[in-house]
């Protein structure tokens, strides 16, 4: 019996410090972002665009919304000049995605490919100028690779990059670089900036 209760506590002394260490809480890793560029393969024109993003191991989940618009500028000078903005062509995209992201200390790299609903607009004048407008709806095969750095570890959270505010957390910025681009009835293929904020990592 004296053995047994021996055995007991040893286990119980033992086993206390594993549930313990499995019961530490940290941080989801979700974050969302916002990226500008510009087209280079496919259709031509600016694009714009945000996402909502959530990983789970190495799993990463994006709800992607987007613009890419096709701008032509013309100069109105009759004393001073100025510009004339026409949108000739944009394309809407909404885009589920799902892809791997690989986490290295203070930066991560990931690819994505899913599914999308898009929405095409074309315009046309005539010598005349009268407007003609073309619509198309279809899906697509979104895609986009991402390159981002981050704070390795926490830190107190500074407005503007100067004043810190509260204690040390793990929420912060991201900046780096995206390629995307939708294989579809209209396809392209785009490079630009993305900038995030959330938590990126585990801290």
């Amino acid at each position: 019996m004296k053995q047994l209760l021996i055995i007991l506590c040893v286990v119980r002394f033992s086993v206390k410090p594993i549930f313990a260490q499995d019961s530490v809480k940290t941080n989801p890793i979700i974050f969302a972002e916002l990226y500008f560029g510009g087209a280079v393969a496919g259709l031509t024109g600016l694009e714009t665009g945000g996402s909502l993003n959530y990983q789970f191991k190495n799993s990463l989940l994006t709800f992607r919304a987007s613009n890419l618009s096709n701008l032509d500028i013309n100069i109105l000078a009759p004393i001073i000049p100025i510009p004339i903005i026409t949108n000739r062509n944009y394309t809407n995209e909404l885009d589920l995605l799902y892809g791997l992201r690989h986490i290295k200390s203070g930066y991560s790299v990931s690819f994505s490919v899913g599914v999308s609903y898009n929405y095409h607009v074309e315009k046309t004048y005539d010598n005349s100028y009268n407007l003609t407008k073309k619509s198309d709806s279809y899906a697509g095969l979104p895609f986009e690779l991402n390159f981002k750095l981050f704070k390795k570890n926490k830190s107190r959270y500074r407005v503007y990059y100067v004043f810190p505010v509260g204690k040390p957390t793990g929420f912060g910025r991201s900046f780096g670089l995206k390629i995307s681009g939708n294989a579809s009835k209209y396809s392209y293929v785009a490079i630009g900036l993305v900038l995030g904020l959330g938590y990126h990592k585990h801290y």
